[in-house]
């Protein structure tokens, strides 16, 4: 059984299209994520590079990718979203298409350098392993595709636990999935280790890299915590900063984000 409902992700999604952008100016763990994402993928494949962003969400990591010197084509299922983020659009090199991740065949024989996808844009799915076919023929040979995804322990939503929040603090270690209320709407979510995206990935891909993002700092629901705590948030900025290239640490964060580089028989990128 498919839980996964492409109309209800359209209209929930499509309602949080103005709160994206105020969080990137307002939300302090949210600026952080987004700027270590980025760097990764700078440092992973620097530009000039053709790119395809998969849940684009508003635009904000396009903006920067086009404006940083890629072609990219991000894609989204919400039509709000695509809307916004076109709405910001001037620049030549970058290009929107309302496009679901399961319609990545549609792409009529286009290839990239690279294909991102930021902010958990993953555990949209209930099965992630005919992904891993789809991104590798989009990809010339030697390409990488990097994703920020959510693992299935996180241990500022554990500790809610002590709050009585059972259902919050529990929700990723559901087998099976769970659903999220987004923009009023229930989403499925599912949260996997990096392990099984690995093994999902195995026969197109091989994994380069792991990035922990918010281990012990605080997570983007307790932004607040930066004005409450100063000196506390900052000492576990600096451990989580020492912690995050470590796999193990990939298991128990807010987010991780893996870097898998396509197999390939030569050594050279098209």
């Amino acid at each position: 059984m498919n839980k996964v409902d492409f109309k209800k992700i359209d209209i929930g999604f499509g309602r949080m299209a103005e709160i994206y952008d105020a969080n990137e100016i307002d939300n302090n763990v949210i600026k952080i994520m987004r700027t270590k994402f980025r760097s990764l993928v700078i440092d992973t494949f620097p530009p000039p590079a053709q790119m395809l962003e998969i849940n684009c969400g508003s635009g904000l990591d396009a903006h920067y990718f086009a404006g940083k010197g890629y072609n990219v084509l991000a894609t989204d299922i919400s039509e709000e979203m695509i809307n916004s983020a076109v709405r910001k659009s001037h620049l030549s090199n970058l290009q929107f298409a309302k496009l679901n991740y399961n319609e990545l065949e549609k792409m009529n024989g286009a290839k990239f350098h690279c294909i991102i996808s930021n902010f958990g844009g993953l555990n949209c799915t209930d099965n992630i392993f005919p992904m891993s076919k789809k991104i590798s023929d989009l990809l010339y040979h030697g390409g990488c595709f990097i994703a920020a995804i959510m693992p299935r322990f996180f241990l500022w939503e554990f500790l809610l636990l002590f709050k009585g929040e059972f259902k919050r603090a529990l929700r990723r270690i559901k087998p099976g999935g769970t659903y999220a209320n987004i923009g009023g709407e229930k989403i499925f979510v599912r949260y996997y280790s990096p392990r099984y995206v690995i093994k999902a990935f195995n026969k197109e891909f091989y994994p380069v890299k792991t990035n922990a993002l918010r281990i012990l700092a605080p997570s983007s629901i307790a932004d607040d915590w930066y004005s409450k705590f100063p000196k506390l948030s900052k000492l576990l900025e600096r451990i989580d900063n020492l912690l995050e290239d470590f796999y193990p640490a990939a298991f128990m964060c807010d987010y991780y984000i893996l870097v898998l580089k396509k197999k390939s028989t030569s050594s050279a990128v098209d």
